[in-house]
């Protein structure tokens, strides 16, 4: 299931944003594929030399090396992408006849000489890269830590904040904090509802400080939009079109490894068996 969900949601990204399929066997869905996983790996792993200031000029651990390379390739690849793109637009054949999509728009804006924002390759580049619910975000968000870096020297509640300090903000641990959630290691999508519909001064849209999965203000996560639409499409049609067996000592592990996203520690298995006369939502 894992591996499925995952195929999923970058089949999402990239027909959306480049106009192929994650899971196509094209070069450049292959590329994608080996340069997203490390580019996730990277992101989770702890770098000493960006927190021991004395150490920040030795590359003890390789991170330099390897976050060159992946940029070296993650680069390569779109520009082969967006140069096929441009070459198929000046012979009139856009993307293979699929419509439009967001690069598409993107290379649009950067044609037009008269476009009130001025974008070039470069900013391309870095909108494709950036490119049940609220209880289990609160339980598992997708990324567990928010990471500022401050512009300014401050006070908040009696502790000086240098100015350059950074800041992490653990959103894992006041997911799971007593102090703002009853019962805090219980999965109870119940506690986001009164009186039978959903409470709707609690959101994931960085509001509501104890509850910020895709982080808070102008920096926080750009696909919360698409996700927040995309996933209860998905569970919803896991949950009406299939009965599912599983592993139950699987089932109760729901342990956490290491990484950028949060992955579980260990797979979790499942059997589909499809439902007879199950409507499958569009």
């Amino acid at each position: 299931m894992m591996d499925e969900l995952l195929k999923l949601s970058n089949n999402v990204i990239c027909q959306m944003m480049m106009g192929f399929s994650y899971s196509a066997t094209s070069s450049e869905a292959v590329e994608a594929k080996h340069v997203a996983r490390e580019v996730t790996k990277i992101f989770g792993e702890f770098n000493v030399s960006d927190f021991v200031w004395f150490l920040k000029r030795l590359d003890l651990q390789g991170f330099e090396k390897r976050y060159k390379d992946i940029h070296r390739r993650y680069d390569a690849l779109l520009e082969n992408v967006i140069s096929e793109r441009e070459e198929n637009r000046r012979k009139g054949q856009g993307n293979d006849g699929k419509g439009n999509d967001f690069l598409d728009l993107l290379l649009d804006v950067m044609e037009d000489e008269k476009a009130e924002i001025k974008i070039t390759r470069n900013h391309i580049k870095a909108l494709i890269l950036v490119t049940i619910i609220k209880e289990a975000f609160r339980l598992h968000p997708p990324i567990p830590m928010i990471i500022r870096k401050s512009n300014e020297s401050v006070t908040v509640k009696g502790y000086d904040i240098p100015v350059g300090s950074m800041l992490f903000v653990n959103v894992w641990s006041i997911g799971r904090n007593p102090k703002y959630w009853e019962s805090p290691l219980d999965f109870n999508p119940n506690r986001f509802l009164e009186g039978g519909t959903l409470k709707g001064s609690l959101d994931v849209k960085g509001q509501n400080f104890k509850l910020l999965p895709f982080g808070t203000g102008r920096r926080s996560c750009p696909g919360i939009g698409m996700v927040m639409r995309q996933l209860p499409v998905v569970v919803a049609s896991l949950i009406q079109c299939f009965d599912w067996n599983v592993n139950d000592k699987e089932a109760l592990n729901v342990d956490e490894g290491a990484g950028l996203t949060v992955p579980r520690a260990t797979n979790l298995v499942f059997r589909p068996l499809v439902r007879k006369n199950a409507p499958f939502i569009v």
